[in-house]
């Protein structure tokens, strides 16, 4: 399953503001991941590095999806 399809999954079940604060929570995460691999010198932490970006695009997108409402 694709991000987009979880996400639309997590806000039908959760709603948008509580799938915001997942969405900056899953993004942190894979921040944390992406800075782990770094400092151990692993040379793939580019999953980390696209999810966390992913996650933090999709809390924006929903940000504003609520304020146009």
């Amino acid at each position: 399953m694709y991000n987009e399809e979880l996400l639309n999954k997590i806000v039908e079940k959760f709603g948008q503001e509580a799938t915001i604060l997942f969405c900056q929570m899953e993004s942190e995460k894979n921040d944390i991941l992406y800075k782990d691999c770094i400092i151990h010198g692993d040379d793939e932490p580019v999953e980390y590095n696209f999810e966390r970006d992913w996650w933090a695009e999709s809390s924006k997108t929903l940000k504003q999806r609520i304020c146009k409402d």
